[in-house]
């Protein structure tokens, strides 16, 4: 929600009009009482595949992906959103696209999801990544 924003130097008008970065999505994210914040690059795939599968047995621990979407045929740039479950056979996410009236949720395959979040986001020069949002347990 824009209430989340308020923490942070920059305003609601420029996130809006140029975007949100995965350094500024940390920094908002660690804003938030009880909220411990892991950003990462994408890594091995085999890494990434780990943390998927562990967040999805995880109760207070979820994964954030930022990744391109034009890689996984969308239409749009760079874009957050939350991973859902996981079908380990299949070797599958489910992406709850918060852009809702564009992407209901869909599944994805796990490579092809790595893949995008190894684009280049422009107004950083660093390949996009996930962030592994989880509960402080100190705080709860």
């Amino acid at each position: 929600s824009d209430e989340m924003f308020a923490c942070c130097e920059e305003s609601l008008l420029v996130m809006k009009s140029n975007g949100v970065t995965l350094e500024f999505f940390d920094r908002i994210a660690r804003k938030q009482p009880g909220i411990i914040v892991d950003t990462r690059p994408p890594g091995s795939l085999e890494e990434f595949r780990k943390v998927l599968c562990r967040s999805a047995i995880t109760p207070d621990e979820h994964v954030i992906v930022s990744f391109e979407r034009k890689s996984l045929g969308q239409t749009g740039i760079g874009h957050f959103s939350p991973i859902a479950a996981v079908h380990e056979a299949l070797d599958l996410v489910l992406i709850l696209d918060v852009a809702r009236f564009k992407y209901p949720p869909y599944w994805v395959r796990i490579p092809d999801l790595h893949e995008a979040m190894k684009g280049i986001d422009p107004d950083t020069g660093l390949s996009r990544g996930f962030s592994l949002i989880s509960r402080n347990p100190k705080e709860q």
